[in-house]
Parts: structure tokens; C-alpha cells; sequence
């Protein structure tokens, strides 16, 4: 072997390595002091966890798996938590459904700080109802297409916006509550921001960045109409901020490359 297939391949490694590095799960740090200004100052000094797409399969491990995220979540003592879909990936039914939707409801009551959920695609796929009324029942807050405003532990107008994968986002019902207060825009599809042309902050999940990309580029291919750079990471344009999330769990395949399994930790 020459010196220079020797290094190739050492970079090769090197490289898959890094890759696939993206299947251990970890909290990702984000600041986005420089580019909150002048979109919406008042959310200066705030710090929002952002979890999206566990994508629990309903075995033990998967559970187990999942605590450890909302255990990771407590650790960063967060001023909010925002959950944002898709929370299983097969499609369940009957009293499976229902028990799988009771024991994610129930799961949430570990979290120090309570959750904003809004809904994704697979719960519609799996009955948006049945989602809906387990979360609900459970003393969930689910947002769709409305606003809830709060002063606990920080004022914010939290405005949950239904997913535009599925044909649910809508322009939310007005909150006179929320007059005077930041706004945070959560949603599953980050599509809806384009779709409804809200200004503000937006987060959003859906597209797991691709969940197999290469390294420095948008994600190759992803199952939303946003556009490519509003895919992964943030974006922004006059009077918008976009985040999107990499999201904890896969769909389809089994496997992450240069798409990291996370949950964020957005600090404003």
C-alpha cells in the first residue's frame, strides 16, 4: 500500500467516523444572541429547549432511550421546553395506539419544566384525536393553530402552529392575552413559515436534517416544500428566524450521517 492510499484511507475512516458519530444522542448548544435583535429583542436572555421527532418504536429500549433525553432536558434547566412531533414511528391502532399514547403522555411528568407540544405528521397518520386527548387528558399543553400566554418563568406568547406536512397549518386563532409579550412560533414542518408568512421566531423539526448528509451542506433530501436552506440550522430573512431542529429519533432508516441526534439548547 502507497503512502497516499495509506492516508486516503485513514481519511476515509476518519470521515465515517465523523459521520456516523451522529447516531450517539447529545444536547446541542446554539446562541443566537447576534441574530434575535431585530426579530425580537425582548426574548434577549431566555433559553428554550427544543426537542423534536423521538420517533419511539414502543420497545423497552426505546423507552429507556427516551427518558434519557428528558433527563438531558432537566440537566440544562431550561426556561421552556417545546416539543415538536412526530413521537412515534410506527402506526399503531386500537388499544395499542391508546396505550402507547398514555405512556408518552404519562413519560412527560419526569420533565421539571412543563412542555408546548404541537402535533407532526405521524400523529395524524395515527389518529390526531386520540393524540390530542390522551396529551390533554394527561394536563398537556398541545397548540393547534392557537396562542397561550404565560409570565412562568419568563413572559412569552407561545403560538402552536399545526403541520403543514399533513395540510393542518392554519393562520392561529388571536390570543388578546398575548398583546405586549414576545412570540415564539412552534410548528412541526417548517414549511408552515413560508406557508403562512408570519413574522418573528419560528422553530420547527420534521426533516432531521436530512438525516443522512454531508458534512457543511443542507440536507440532501428532506419531506418538506421549505426551502433548502431553511432545512436545517437556522435561517433567516427581513423580520423572520427560523429554527429548525436535527431531532432525537430516525425514520425509514435505522442510521444518522452528519445529521446529529439531538435535542437543542437555544440560548437568545
Amino acid at each position: 500500500m502507497t503512502r497516499s492510499t495509506a492516508t486516503l484511507l485513514v481519511l476515509l475512516i476518519l470521515f465515517s467516523w465523523a459521520g456516523l458519530d451522529a447516531n450517539r444522542f447529545r444536547v446541542d448548544s446554539v446562541t443566537l444572541s447576534d441574530l434575535i435583535a431585530p426579530v425580537a429583542p425582548a426574548l434577549a436572555g431566555y433559553r428554550i429547549v427544543v426537542v423534536s421527532d423521538p420517533h419511539l418504536t414502543g420497545s423497552e429500549s426505546s423507552w429507556a432511550d427516551w427518558r434519557k433525553v428528558l433527563n438531558s432536558v432537566n440537566a440544562e434547566q431550561p426556561d421552556f421546553v417545546f416539543i415538536l412531533g412526530d413521537f412515534t414511528y410506527h402506526e399503531l391502532s386500537g388499544a395499542a395506539l391508546a396505550g402507547f399514547q398514555a405512556r408518552f403522555a404519562a413519560s412527560l411528568a419526569v420533565l421539571e419544566r412543563a412542555p408546548y407540544l404541537v402535533l407532526g405528521n405521524h400523529e395524524t397518520w395515527g389518529g390526531r384525536a386520540g393524540w390530542q386527548a390522551a396529551l390533554v387528558g394527561a394536563g398537556v399543553t398541545v397548540l393547534e393553530n392557537r396562542a397561550v400566554a404565560t409570565l412562568v418563568p419568563k413572559p412569552l406568547c407561545i403560538v402552536g402552529i399545526g403541520d403543514a406536512y399533513t395540510g393542518h397549518a392554519q393562520q392561529p386563532i388571536a390570543n388578546p392575552s398575548c398583546s405586549g409579550l414576545p412570540v415564539i412560533h412552534i410548528t412541526h414542518d417548517p414549511a408552515a413559515m413560508f406557508d403562512l408568512a408570519l413574522p418573528g421566531v419560528w422553530l420547527a423539526g420534521h426533516t432531521h436534517c436530512g438525516q443522512i448528509k454531508l458534512p457543511w451542506l443542507p440536507p440532501l433530501v428532506a419531506p418538506t416544500s421549505a426551502p433548502k436552506r431553511a432545512q436545517c440550522g437556522v435561517y433567516t430573512a427581513p423580520g423572520q428566524l427560523l429554527f429548525v431542529s436535527s431531532g432525537v429519533g430516525n425514520s425509514i432508516l435505522p442510521l444518522r450521517f452528519f445529521a446529529g441526534s439531538q435535542v437543542e439548547l437555544l440560548t437568545f
